[in-house]
């Protein structure tokens, strides 16, 4: 790699060899890791700018993941979508959802689907039992919980979900009542996730 004046951190300018220089502070040489270089290429895996004179950008690769949280609390919807916003990466760590059902007849079901940008099911998870109308019942979802079937201290049941269950931007992930029995009930969803930004590069 020719050598060029742009700098890693602001630390110094490259060698020949892509690696910023050493710089004596007070008489203490640092020396730093070599600078990752990409090149471009077209979606037919040809270099761009040619063999010869390859475009590519320098940089540092960003991929930090956080953990944050996202809900919907709206009342009266019984179908409830948290969709992944552009440029983001969701893993869905667990949710505790809460179902407020009205004196419409019939058993509920609630499931949790993962709905990808073709609006095809590419994972579901359904509780272990109903809930009637009238009722107030509260679901926690989590890899490694118990898989219950009959609800505990009258309202509470916990299901298990697929360890890193990943989307990408534009997908969702749904919680609903299988059964569909009223529309007007309510699910409310709060929801830990960890997000992260698709890599970029920045220098």
């Amino acid at each position: 790699m020719a050598n060029k004046t742009w700098q890693n951190r602001g630390y110094g300018p490259l060698d020949e060899g892509g690696r910023e220089r050493a710089i004596d502070y007070g008489g203490a040489e640092e020396f730093f890791a070599p600078v990752r270089a990409v090149i471009l290429m077209t979606a037919d895996e040809v270099v761009m700018g040619g063999a010869d004179s390859p475009v590519f950008i320098t940089g540092n690769i960003s991929d930090a993941w956080e953990v944050v949280s996202v809900k919907d609390a709206v009342l009266g919807d019984n179908d409830k979508s948290l969709t992944v916003p552009a440029n983001y990466e969701y893993e869905l760590l667990s949710a505790y959802v809460t179902v407020v059902t009205n004196a419409t007849v019939g058993n509920r079901n609630l499931a949790l689907q993962a709905v990808d940008s073709d609006a095809d099911t590419v994972a579901e998870v359904v509780v272990g039992s109903v809930q009637t109308a009238s009722t107030t019942g509260h679901y926690q979802f989590g890899a490694g919980v118990a898989d219950l079937t009959t609800f505990r201290d009258a309202n509470y049941l916990m299901t298990p979900i697929p360890p890193a269950l990943h989307l990408n931007e534009t997908e969702s992930f749904r919680f609903f009542d299988r059964n569909n029995v009223a529309t007007g009930d309510s699910v409310w969803v709060r929801a830990r996730v960890a997000r992260r930004q698709k890599p970029y590069f920045s220098g």
